[in-house]
């Protein structure tokens, strides 16, 4: 599966609120501060009429699907979760994922998770 660009869909405003995400990774990074490392991934979510993009945490569940250097093997695969998603207040059609829980991938299991079949 190649990942899709950011010019396929109609970019449509984040709608917030704590709910599940189907969607494909379009990035996929470490991001370093004075508090540590944490990594950071963008997830198109496509609905009616185009698509969001989410960026969030990646869950400890699926980092070490893409950890050792490898984030980039996360690009274009197929994740699911749950996240509380605030409007970024820069680009309402970008939304800032938080408390992210269980996570899958499509056709990977990792630490316990199940695949995404849809």
């Amino acid at each position: 599966m190649e990942a899709e660009s950011y010019a396929d869909p109609t970019w449509l405003p984040v709608e917030e609120g704590r709910r599940e995400i189907v969607g494909s990774v379009l990035a996929a990074k470490i991001l370093i501060g004075p508090s540590g490392s944490s990594y950071k991934m963008l997830v198109r979510v496509d609905r009616e009429g185009g698509a969001e993009r989410i960026w969030s945490t990646i869950p400890d569940s699926i980092v070490p699907y893409g950890s050792a250097g490898r984030l980039s093997d996360l690009h274009g695969k197929r994740v699911r979760l749950t996240v509380t998603i605030k409007r970024s207040d820069r680009d309402s059609t970008i939304g800032v994922g938080s408390r992210p829980t269980g996570a899958e991938i499509a056709g990977h299991r990792t630490m316990g998770t199940k695949d995404v079949t849809r």
